[in-house]
């Protein structure tokens, strides 16, 4: 083979040789750049993604640091009105038996029996605390006898004159075999005889149930509150056994309903007992106070007949036992910072075992409430999400149906 063709060959096999190195050499450096972008893209996209995560993290850190600091303040607050009802109970009384003395010194009269009965003393619904509400012949009315007075004849006539709905869709209901139900309620603060009534036609159009009332009567937000609170500290007393007894100045609504449920679970009826804000706290406490009476006699599977159904509650907590359904609207100061709370990881020690808490949120004003990703507000409302009506039986229509 000639010189030259010699040359030829080995410049093209070079030439070749270089054209595939050069083509791998840049096709490499092309993909060193497409992974150096997408390592740098993934990164810029986690910065960001971990930028809006820490955000959302501060977010919620600092709503729930709120919230605590709220609850804190709120107890603080409710355990300070009870001291100083009870200094201020104290210096009325003390300060009233000085008065009734000076005044019968100077009259001669003796002020326990007053010359002249006063005309405008009319019964006030302080004066029906504890009775139990029915519906006789139509007209929403209290039932004879309350707490201790309270016996099988008047739970009997009060279940008997219980509202029962007239509505077409609950009695199309009842027409096909619907099974029968009665419901026992008890109010929450500052709820008047007539607020009571209405609610208990309510629940019995919500849900076509027979239902009748313990009433738990207002004296005023204020009275109401602190009583709230003396209602809660019981319970933390009976929760380790230490029930306060009958007659002591507790809430008459809470014998009431206690010998109600005692009669019931040992006859071996069941109750279905629904209550609301500090009706929570009335029920909770009568219910410590049946599971304390029935352990000492060894039913210590008394209360299983019971199912309870509170919306918006002021109860710390509640004694194992019955079948719970608890409705906590997370942005309602209530139930968030008196009553069991809004985290769902103590509820095994506050609600009961077993219980259903079913947390939701949502302005009641639209529909339907959420119950995931709920939407939690850095300090909860006093009212806004509380209303019995509007909030809480809405709520519990969502959850199981029922009429309107």
């Amino acid at each position: 083979m000639p010189w030259g063709t010699s040359f030829r060959s080995a410049w093209d096999g070079a030439t070749e040789l270089a054209k595939a190195s050069a083509s791998a050499i840049a096709t490499g450096v092309v993909t060193v750049a497409k992974a150096g972008y997408g390592v740098a893209k993934w990164t810029a996209e986690t910065t960001v993604d971990a930028a809006k995560w820490a955000a959302a993290e501060a977010k919620a850190a600092a709503i729930q640091g709120t919230r605590g600091t709220v609850k804190a303040v709120s107890r603080g607050g409710l355990n300070a009105l009870e001291v100083a009802d009870g200094i201020g109970s104290a210096i009325g009384r003390n300060v009233g038996t000085a008065f009734d003395k000076v005044k019968s010194t100077f009259t001669g009269n003796d002020p326990a029996v007053p010359a002249v009965p006063c005309p405008s003393c009319l019964a006030t619904d302080a004066d029906f605390d504890g009775t139990l509400i029915s519906y006789p012949d139509g007209k929403c009315a209290p039932v004879t006898g309350k707490g201790d007075q309270v016996g099988v004849e008047a739970i009997a006539h009060a279940e008997q004159d219980a509202y029962q709905s007239q509505t077409a869709c609950c009695k199309s209901k009842r027409d096909n075999g619907m099974p029968p139900r009665t419901i026992v309620y008890v109010n929450g603060i500052k709820t008047d005889q007539k607020t009571h009534c209405e609610t208990l036609r309510a629940i019995a159009d919500q849900t076509c149930a027979k239902v009748y009332g313990v009433y738990n009567a207002t004296e005023g937000p204020y009275r109401d509150s602190v009583q709230t609170g003396q209602d809660r500290s019981a319970i933390d007393a009976a929760n380790e056994g230490r029930m306060p007894g009958t007659g002591d100045g507790r809430n008459p609504a809470v014998d009431t309903l206690s010998r109600l449920l005692k009669s019931k679970v040992l006859n071996g009826e069941p109750v279905d007992l629904w209550a609301h804000s500090q009706g929570g706290a009335v029920s909770s406490l009568a219910l410590y106070d049946v599971k304390n009476s029935l352990d000492t006699i060894g039913m210590t599977d008394g209360l299983k007949g019971v199912h309870v159904t509170s919306m918006g509650s002021a109860a710390p907590m509640w004694p194992d036992g019955p079948a719970y359904e608890h409705y906590i609207h997370v942005n309602d100061g209530t139930p968030v910072v008196y009553g069991i709370g809004d985290d769902p990881a103590t509820d095994g020690d506050k609600a009961g075992e077993g219980a259903s808490v079913i947390r939701f949120s949502g302005d009641p004003a639209d529909g339907p409430f959420a119950t995931q990703d709920l939407q939690r507000s850095a300090i909860p409302a006093l009212t806004a999400n509380h209303d019995v009506f509007a909030t809480y039986l809405k709520m519990q229509k969502q959850q199981h149906g029922g009429c309107d």
